[in-house]
């Protein structure tokens, strides 16, 4: 079928979503509306006689659910892959697709007592036709919204910011860019600390409006196809901080879809994973795609609850408080160890990788006495979020180098730590992969704490 013929279907049938099948009528794959749209922005009208053929989710990539399966996991599933269908299949035969609407649907009638008319009226009362002079808000107003609609004040001035970066590499990695397997590879020789061995790229910037950060990962395995798996997550980190020369004002997604451009269009070959942050006032926008990942790590008071600045108020002066994340950006994976990834093949492309309209985006208040940590993998698949906070408060009280070393050394000492199961081993194993201990790999962190003037 085409596109323009999928398009009609769809819109005939009232779908969001629809399988594919073969000549011999088994599911070959999934097509959604938000497939159709990408398809649409990247090949405008001369892509409507294409097949679907070209991009529908294969079969061998498309999750489902079970009818027995618990609503919870069901919408946990849903979130950790970013999708909003899912096909429900039983013994080898599909039974019907599940929407995140349906699901909506079902919880709006738990929550209400019948479907007839009174309780219609009593739903929808009031709520026909917006107020007069409504309008739309920008994501400063709607952040700020989110903050004073949760009970808490927006301070009125400007935040101050101090940014510290650091980078280890993969403390197996030999001199020639590939890795040993286990210390007792090196030989006796001490875990290499040579940063240009790192795969890892980034940078921060200031300006007098708002502090810019970029977290890109590479990928290691380009090196057994002759790339130096470096020169593509360095050169998009480049043309992200041109772009931001060029237009400080471009919010993260804008600038990593120039940056993608620029790089595609000079076929670097390659891939990495992609983390923009932008910084402005109280305001943090972010742009992830991929495995990296960025945390909010805020104090509580001594009732355990957030203070409205993020400031701890205790009423015992030597109580300590630990702070506790308030944002997780979420990663994402197309299957376990392998997350989505910007790249470049002479064989195919971009086809083979996803592109910056798939990534995650949004927008998050923060206040002063708020810890930012933006990380690649490397980190978090060595030290849980709990030991994050853990290793912030340590560093807090002592204020004994930066932030971002204190991290970077902490996942190192975890990832080569045979005995404790780390947050990727325990992954692991969820996964039926046999693994033990910690997960050796480049690091990259850079961590903001936001002060206010």
């Amino acid at each position: 079928m085409s596109v323009k013929d999928a398009i009609a279907a769809l819109v005939e049938q009232r779908f969001t979503s629809a399988l594919t099948r073969d000549s011999h009528g088994k599911v070959a794959g999934i097509l959604t509306a938000r497939d159709l749209l990408q398809r649409l922005h990247e090949n405008g009208c001369d892509g409507l006689s294409a097949p679907l053929t070209a991009f529908a989710t294969p079969r061998s990539k498309i999750a489902w659910c079970a009818p027995e399966d618990a609503l919870e996991k069901t919408l946990g599933m849903m979130r950790a892959l970013g999708v909003r269908n899912l096909p429900v299949a039983f013994d080898g035969e599909i039974l019907g697709m599940l929407t995140a609407k349906d699901i909506g649907d079902y919880l709006m009638e738990l929550r209400s007592s019948s479907k007839n008319k009174e309780a219609f009226l009593n739903l929808t009362e009031g709520r026909a036709g917006l107020p007069a002079g409504s309008r739309t808000v920008s994501r400063e107003r709607g952040a700020q919204l989110v903050v004073e609609l949760g009970g808490a004040t927006v301070e009125e001035e400007d935040v101050e910011v101090a940014a510290t970066r650091f980078c280890l590499p993969n403390p197996l990695k030999l001199n020639d860019g590939h890795s040993a397997r286990s210390l007792s590879d090196l030989n006796g020789r001490e875990p290499t600390t040579d940063i240009d061995l790192s795969e890892d790229a980034s940078f921060v910037m200031h300006s007098s409006h708002a502090t810019h950060v970029g977290v890109f990962d590479g990928v290691g395995s380009w090196r057994k196809l002759g790339v130096d798996p470096r020169a593509y997550p360095h050169s998009l980190s480049k043309e992200c901080e041109q772009a931001l020369q060029d237009q400080g004002s471009l919010r993260p997604d804008e600038v990593l879809e120039r940056a993608w451009r620029r790089v595609t269009d000079r076929e670097v070959p390659g891939s990495s994973t992609a983390l923009l942050l932008a910084l402005r006032q109280n305001s943090l926008a972010y742009c992830s795609l991929g495995d990296c990942g960025v945390v909010v790590l805020r104090k509580p008071d001594v009732s355990g609850t957030m203070t409205q600045t993020g400031r701890a108020q205790p009423h015992n002066a030597h109580r300590t408080t630990t702070r506790a994340p308030v944002l997780v950006a979420a990663q994402q994976l197309r299957d376990f160890n392998l997350p989505y990834q910007l790249g470049w093949t002479n064989e195919g492309g971009t086809k083979p990788f996803e592109t910056p309209l798939q990534a995650n985006a949004g927008t998050f208040p923060v206040f002063a006495g708020d810890i930012i940590v933006a990380a690649t993998d490397g980190l978090f698949d060595n030290v849980s979020l709990e030991g994050v906070a853990e290793v912030c408060d340590s560093w807090e009280r002592e204020r004994r180098g930066s932030l971002a070393e204190a991290l970077c050394v902490e996942a190192r000492k975890r990832s080569l730590d045979d005995d404790v199961d780390s947050p990727f081993a325990l992954l692991a194993k969820e996964n039926d992969v046999m693994w033990g201990g910690g997960m050796p790999d480049d690091v990259t962190v850079v961590c903001l704490e936001v002060a206010g003037k």
